[in-house]
């Protein structure tokens, strides 16, 4: 898995030099899902062929869904990004990584069998990583922190980069 450390660093900026300042929230979280996503290395059967969509779902209204949909046509590795609004967890077959805005509580629970599947959960509330996600964005003053659940991505048969993990809180069940 290759990533261009200018576009590493360029990430880390955003991240650590007070940017969060000048972002909204929505803003910081969609850029960190759309470039940690880079960090990311799915399972060899989640794409048909190097060609196919990165497909980022999102469960629940919020502003990150917009956001998101900035992104669509970017690539991450070979894949170009599309976003898909999904209206109940049950419709999470065929994404690649599921946003779950705060607004939908606890009903993504019912996602059971998506536990490994391949799907990379990313949410944005204080019980998402005990409810079994696999990374919480977790705003804190002007800065958003990750916190990754390893056995959650384990479990998605996910493989996360060093270096996302070396940006992160990670989080033991």
């Amino acid at each position: 898995m290759r990533v261009s450390r200018v576009a590493f660093v360029c990430w880390l900026l955003v991240l650590s030099l007070g940017a969060a300042e000048r972002l909204k929230e929505a803003q910081l979280k969609a850029a960190f899902v759309f470039n940690g996503a880079k960090f990311v290395e799915w399972p060899s059967d989640s794409f048909a062929n190097p060609a196919d969509p990165l497909v980022m779902c999102v469960l629940g209204k919020g502003g990150v869904e917009e956001e998101l949909r900035l992104a669509t046509g970017r690539r991450v590795s070979t894949h170009s990004m599309i976003v898909r609004r999904i209206s109940d967890a049950q419709d999470a077959a065929g994404c690649h990584i599921l946003f779950v805005n705060e607004s939908v509580g606890r009903r993504w629970l019912s996602l059971e069998k998506i536990k490994e599947t391949g799907i990379l959960t990313v949410g944005e509330t204080d019980e998402f990583i005990s409810q079994g996600g696999a990374i919480n964005l977790r705003l804190e003053g002007n800065n958003v922190r990750i916190q990754v659940n390893l056995e959650a991505a384990h479990r998605a048969r996910l493989e996360m980069s060093s270096k996302l993990l070396g940006l992160s809180e990670v989080v033991r069940k």
